[in-house]
């Protein structure tokens, strides 16, 4: 008698009867003797000539399906993205003959069942209830509002995480910030930065991650005046090492993209007097707390 395949499916929601019965029907239908049955995770009681588990992303949207058993054949997997207006039934019986499909490929006869032993040796790790792939590199561009002393801010940053194991990323940042307005005695402040540093990224779910960073900067800082009496303009700048940290939470709105929503903060490596005429006008501070609101790129 031949065994069928063994089904593992994880998916948040958890599908109705008819997109499951789908997903059976046209794995069984493509797989032929035997067919296919669905599988508890972590259950190997059962004989099946192959293991698979199916796995739903972003609200349906992604699709996984990956051949975990035996060992003469594990590691072979498929990716879907589907179209909003694809109904879940069709992508659920889309996962069925993926999975058949992957069995197929692999050359099992189903002959010889395979044992709990062997199941396990041959699993991947899940991560949590989802097991998603993660991004190999996430571009982020955001703005925002802070403070320093008594000045307010604006800026705009441009950063990118990049993966390297687990959670862990190497973040890149550059940015620019510009004091909203004069002061009374017409100073104005702005900031050029690159920084560079390690970052974690943790899922939270399905569509939310956490993520943080802290880092080196190398920050330009310039003041320039225009009297408000004479008219007269002047500059001038300096270069400091300082500090970055950042956190923020991101929201997946669709695949491969996220909004987020965040705060940073910076040692700017010391304050800063700004003298005009030969007199101290203002002191611009060592820390800067900004809130941060933007738009990232998921890329594989």
């Amino acid at each position: 008698m031949t065994a069928p395949i063994a089904i593992e499916l994880v998916a948040d929601p958890v599908p109705d009867a008819q997109a499951s019965r789908a997903l059976l029907d046209a794995c069984s239908d493509a797989a032929g003797p035997g067919g296919c049955v669905f599988g508890a995770p972590g259950d190997r009681s059962a004989p099946a000539r192959a293991r698979v588990v199916v796995v739903f992303l972003e609200g349906d949207v992604r699709l996984r399906v990956e051949l975990v058993a035996p060992p003469s054949a594990p590691g072979a997997s498929r990716q879907a993205v589907f179209r909003p207006e694809d109904p879940i039934r069709e992508r659920f019986r889309a996962a069925g003959l993926i999975a058949a499909g992957l069995v197929a490929g692999s050359d099992l006869t189903g002959d010889r069942p395979i044992s709990e032993t062997t199941d396990r040796a041959a699993e991947p790790e899940m991560l949590g209830p989802f097991a998603p792939r993660r991004a190999s590199a996430v571009v982020m561009a955001s703005g925002g509002a802070g403070f320093t002393a008594e000045r307010s801010w604006g800026f705009i940053q441009l950063g990118a995480d990049l993966a390297v194991a687990g959670p862990l990323t190497v973040a890149l940042s550059g940015g620019y910030g510009h004091t909203w307005t004069r002061d009374s005695d017409g100073i104005a402040e702005q900031r050029a930065t690159f920084g560079i540093g390690p970052g974690l990224a943790q899922p939270l779910g399905q569509r939310l991650e956490l993520r943080a960073r802290v880092g080196a900067e190398v920050q330009q800082l310039r003041a320039d005046v225009v009297q408000p009496v004479t008219g007269r303009e002047d500059e001038g700048g300096r270069t400091l090492v300082g500090v970055g940290a950042e956190a923020d939470l991101a929201f997946l709105i669709a695949p491969g993209v996220a909004i987020f929503v965040g705060d940073r903060l910076d040692f700017w490596g010391g304050s800063t007097t700004v003298n005009v005429g030969g007199a101290t006008k203002e002191a611009i501070g060592s820390w800067f707390d900004g809130v941060t609101l933007g738009l990232d790129l998921r890329f594989p």
